[in-house]
């Protein structure tokens, strides 16, 4: 699931004109993904860390499933400034 935060910040200048000038972004995202045995993942996880040992066979990645889940927060800070300007003098026939 994400989850996302946008906040702006404008300023009026007059009836014909405004200024934005800063805007943050905050978030989350829970990634989860399950690997069942039967997957090439799983199985090739499981075949690749198997170790042989002088007693028999070493897993240190067990048999069966895997699970992977990945937790993400951010924030980002951006800064603009962008000035708007819109008046009737400059349109056309007035």
């Amino acid at each position: 699931m994400i989850n996302r935060i946008n906040i702006g910040c404008a300023i009026r200048l007059s009836k014909a004109g405004s200024q934005d000038l800063l805007s943050v972004w905050a978030g989350d995202s829970d990634l989860v993904q399950y690997h069942s045995p039967q997957t090439w993942y799983a199985r090739n996880m499981i075949n690749e860390y198997t170790q042989v040992t002088g007693s028999g066979l070493s897993l240190p990645v067990p048999r069966g499933g895997i699970l992977d889940e990945v937790v993400k927060t951010y924030t980002a800070n951006n800064v603009r400034g962008q000035l708007s300007y819109n008046d009737s003098l400059f349109r056309h026939g007035a």
